[in-house]
């Protein structure tokens, strides 16, 4: 069953994204033959297929020799050694100039090593991020492709035919580099995410805590918003769905019943760890970062601190609420791109960010109605590294800020936990703050270590004996 022609596509690693990506392939026209050491999720992927051309493989090398020269390999493995050992596996059967597509959440820097020694045994190397989850790994996710230029090129047909469509007939879909580029947007993407979801998490909370919203309401909130082209997006579509959504063994809002661990799978982690390891500041996404972790560790469950009378819920608290997400939203986004950006100056990426959010336009967990704004500022992120200076952008922090400081006000007064919206505040007033509080730092630094400090009315360096 299934013979090679010049859409032959091999597949391995049968999860629950690579049977979307695998179902995908096939809708597109693609002839794939999926591997994995599970044989019943390769049966189980066989019987979803109905009969289309999907074809299991009970061995690599099946796989391999099923395969039109040069051979493309998709790989939706675990991150991580599973991926290094299905690699290992996979190199002895492959011939010069094959290629494997990592479609995993690799680390870029497992990805940049990956691809040096791959190229050095002359198979050719894609790290690429896929974002849009399961309905989107099968309906067209983003991709975020980076590695060999000759291996994307032959790629990109296949890559584009199954990503999610632009509005303008194009796909979201882009190549971003080599030494490990793709992956990289990829990880920045997810910490982008963690830090939007917090921050919508957080408006929730606070309209249930102190205004007494009950899921009903708050959806009907969130669907207000989801209206609203400034704050309109798919992660405010779902919080609608989910304050909607009841649970059918008691009758209750699910929402109700869920408890506040969050879970994590790195990448949020990668993105922290790479904007120390570059000097960036990204306070909002490390805070997100930190709330799921404080969310896993033991703490008082009491009420004691909350407050107990609710406040009436008025249209002007609504339309705090909604400026709140929209100053908090610029600055997920500023944070992630101002990190991509001292990322590929430092590895010599041709980064264009008004590439990579079209990428971002459909398809993905980040997709916004409001991207056009961030596009548009992409020219001055590129000149001034942030999208702060963007006169467009700047107004609109100006005319929101109030109603976020109000809520987060709000949120103090009501013993409300919104460190997101509080991190966003902060970057925000210190960016645009004349003197930081760095200038005391630098005295102390001198005093006790004479690590010397710099004047504002001479050049040089100056040391002084503060005890003298």
């Amino acid at each position: 069953m299934g013979k090679a022609t010049d859409k032959t596509i091999g597949l391995i690693g049968l999860g629950v994204m690579g049977q979307g990506i695998a179902l995908n392939l096939m809708r597109h026209g693609y002839q794939t033959f999926v591997y994995d050491k599970d044989q019943e999720k390769t049966q189980h992927l066989a019987e979803r297929a109905k009969g289309g051309s999907v074809y299991p493989r009970s061995t690599l090398q099946e796989l391999v020799e099923s395969l039109e020269k040069p051979r493309k390999i998709l790989l939706l493995v675990r991150a991580g050694s599973d991926t290094d050992t299905a690699i290992e596996e996979l190199v002895p059967l492959l011939e010069s100039d094959d290629m494997i597509v990592d479609l995993g959440n690799s680390h870029y820097q497992d990805t940049k090593r990956r691809e040096i020694s791959l190229g050095q045994k002359k198979i050719r190397f894609l790290g690429t991020g896929i974002s849009g989850g399961e309905k989107g790994a099968q309906e067209g996710p983003a991709i975020m492709a980076g590695g060999d230029y000759s291996a994307w090129q032959e790629m990109e047909p296949v890559l584009r035919s199954i990503a999610a469509p632009r509005a303008e007939g194009q796909s979201c879909c882009g190549y971003f580099g080599r030494n490990g580029a793709g992956h990289f947007v990829k990880m920045v993407h997810n910490g982008i995410e963690y830090g939007y979801m917090e921050l919508i998490a957080e408006i929730y909370l606070l309209a249930k805590e102190r205004y007494g919203l009950e899921p009903k309401k708050a959806a009907s909130l969130f669907q207000a918003f989801q209206k609203d082209g400034r704050v309109s997006s798919y992660l405010v579509g779902i919080t609608a769905k989910i304050l909607e959504k009841m649970d059918e063994q008691t009758g209750k809002p699910l929402i109700q019943l869920i408890a506040d661990g969050a879970g994590n799978k790195g990448t949020g982690k990668w993105t922290s760890e790479a904007a120390l390891e570059l000097g960036a500041c990204v306070p909002v996404l490390t805070e997100a970062l930190y709330v799921r972790y404080l969310s896993a560790e033991p703490r008082p469950k009491g009420q004691s601190r909350r407050q107990e009378a609710k406040a009436s819920f008025k249209k002007e608290d609504q339309e705090e609420l909604r400026q709140a997400l929209e100053f908090g939203q610029y600055l997920c986004f500023e944070n992630g791109l101002k990190l991509i950006a001292k990322a590929a100056a430092a590895s010599g990426w041709d980064m264009d960010l008004k590439k990579l959010l079209d990428t971002w336009e459909n398809g993905c967990i980040i997709r916004t109605e409001f991207s056009s704004m961030i596009k548009g500022a992409c020219k001055d992120a590129e000149k001034a590294g942030t999208i702060l200076e963007n006169a467009g952008i700047s107004a609109i922090l100006k005319q929101t800020r109030s109603g976020a400081k109000k809520v987060l006000k709000k949120a103090l007064d009501s013993n409300v936990p919104m460190p997101c919206l509080s991190a966003a505040l902060q970057y925000e007033t210190a960016y645009g703050s004349q003197q930081l509080p760095t200038v005391m730092i630098q005295a102390q630094r001198d005093f006790f270590g004479a690590h010397g400090y710099r004047r504002i009315d001479q050049g040089g360096m100056f040391h002084t004996d503060w005890e003298a």
